[in-house]
Parts: C-alpha cells; structure tokens; sequence
C-alpha cells in the first residue's frame, strides 16, 4: 500500500548512470521521496538543502568525481556526516566493500538489482535514520528553546573552524544577551522569561536563511549564531537584523533602564582561521564585542574582523 507524501522519508539517490537512477527511483518511489543527482557537486549540495535526505544511494562513479571522493566530502561535514550512505556497485567486490566500510558506508547493494533485498536494506536503514533524527533532538537541541544547546554549537564551532582552515574561508560569530534579563525575571516572573525565551530562540531561526547558519541557546538569556563563510559585514548586517527584529517584538519590560521593552546586545567577531589556532579564539573575540555592546549603554552591536 503506498504511503502518505508526508509520511514518506526522503532519498538521494546520486549516480552517472541514468539506467540506475531510474531503476532505484522505480523501486523506491512509493515509498519514498527520491531525489536525483548525477554528479558529486550536485549530490553534496542536495544532501544539505531542506529537506535534507534520510538516505543516500551513492554509486562510485560521478560524471565528476569518483563516488568515494563525494563520500569523504560528505562524512567531512557535519551537517551530513550521520546521514546513513548505501554503496551501489556495479558487482560485489570485497575491496571496494572494505574500503566503502572504512570510510562509513552503512550498506551497499551490487547490480543486478534485487528489489526485495533493496527495499528491505532501504527500510531498515531508514528506520535507524528516523531514530537517528529523534535522538539527536533530544541530545542536541536546548531543552527550553528547541535550538542547538551549547555541548552541539562547540561542536558545530569545532566542525566549522577545521573546514574554514582547510578551504581559506570566513568564519563569523554572533553573541547575544538579553538586556537586563535578571530584572525581568524578578518583575515578571520565571515563566514569562521562558516565554521572552523562546520568542528570543524562534526569531533568530527566522532571520537565517543557510542551511549552514546554527543558531543556539549558551544558557540563560545568552544564544549564538555560527555563520560559516561569512565576511564582516555579512555577519554584522545579521547582527544588526538580530537586534531590530527582537526589538520589534514588543515585549514589555519595565524593569529595564534603558528600554520599556525587551532588547539584546551583541557582539560579532569574524576570522579566517589558520591550522594551529582554536574557535575559542573566535568565541573570545565575540565575547569582548558584546562586552563594548553592553559598556556603551546596551540595545546594541559591537563587532570586529581579523
């Protein structure tokens, strides 16, 4: 029986061959959303866009580079690295198999195609992708905000910084305090904090527009925003957006000195990191920008750039 659209998990399938695009698309259409690509450029950025996929069919030979290739691109960054990869050979080759174990291939399937077999290592690595999802919101997400908490934005931050090093990229943080937040919690009550909160954490998901931007929650009325590959004045235009939208708001706070409503500070801090230095560099730049921010009288941005 076919599945409902929006009960159907989605899946890359990337591969030079027409004849095995078509044919796994044929056998996995109903029950599954099958995208397609035949080279590895496209592949890797359809396995980032949203929806992401649950599952990658990768075949070794891409109309411009060879599959492994594509698959160490894709386990190299963070954002697919935990997204489970089946191998399409052309024939069962032990070799081939070790090498595709070693480099994280969850499963491979070789031609001549077996439907049964396919859709049943499908199914089951779909179903580890789906509770793969569900506990990673658990461990990873903040518990209040439903953003990245703060072990997942180092470690995001720690991702980031090794491939800006090895591609000479940009890497910006942005560092946001809400002004006088004690105050409001003693006005208004815990309760209504949480709620600032959360309002807090569902607009800075609106002001990014990239796959790649993380917003995150560091604890108490701190967040972040990693944005990778991103100059200073990309990342202080946010910053600025970050400090207008909020303010827009309208949240009453009378126990603030400097605004009848809820505001934020921040502070944005940009670099080009180099092999040897740490992103704790970066999160130290950032942190003395919202420290100018909230010396020069709160309710705004300070930044900088290496």
């Amino acid at each position: 029986m076919a599945m409902e659209e929006d009960e159907k998990q989605w899946v890359l399938v990337a591969d030079a061959k027409r004849s095995n695009r078509h044919e796994l698309s044929e056998l996995l259409k109903d029950r599954c959303i099958v995208a397609l690509a035949d080279n590895g450029e496209q592949s890797l950025t359809r396995a980032v866009v949203d929806p992401q996929p649950d599952l990658i069919l990768l075949g070794l030979e891409l109309e411009d580079m060879e599959g492994f290739v594509a698959l160490d691109r894709l386990k190299r960054d963070h954002r697919t690295s935990s997204i489970p990869v089946l191998l399409v050979t052309e024939k069962e080759n032990r070799k081939l198999l070790q090498r595709g174990l070693d480099q994280g291939v969850a499963d491979f399937i070789a031609r001549p195609f077996q439907p049964d077999l396919i859709r049943r290592r499908v199914a089951n690595l779909l179903e580890v992708s789906r509770q793969r999802r569900m506990l990673e919101q658990l461990v990873q997400l903040d518990g209040l905000t439903g953003v990245c908490n703060r072990p997942r934005l180092d470690a995001v931050m720690g991702q980031e910084w090794e491939r800006a090093v090895r591609g000479g990229t940009t890497l910006s943080l942005v560092l946001l305090d809400v002004d006088h937040f004690q105050a409001f919690n003693e006005q208004y009550g815990s309760a209504m904090g949480d709620r600032v909160l959360k309002a807090v954490a569902r607009t800075l998901q609106k002001v990014l527009h990239r796959p790649a931007d993380i917003a995150g929650r560091f604890g108490g009325g701190e967040f972040g925003l990693i944005l990778p590959e991103t100059d200073h004045l990309g990342a202080r235009r946010i910053g600025q957006e970050v400090c207008r939208v909020i303010g827009e708001l309208g949240i009453a706070h009378t126990a603030s000195p400097i605004a009848d409503h809820v505001t934020v500070s921040v502070g944005v801090a940009t670099t080009v990191p180099r092999d040897g230095a740490s992103a704790s560099m970066l999160y130290q730049m950032a942190r003395e920008r919202l420290a100018e921010a909230k010396k020069a009288g709160r309710n705004r941005i300070a930044w900088t750039e290496e």
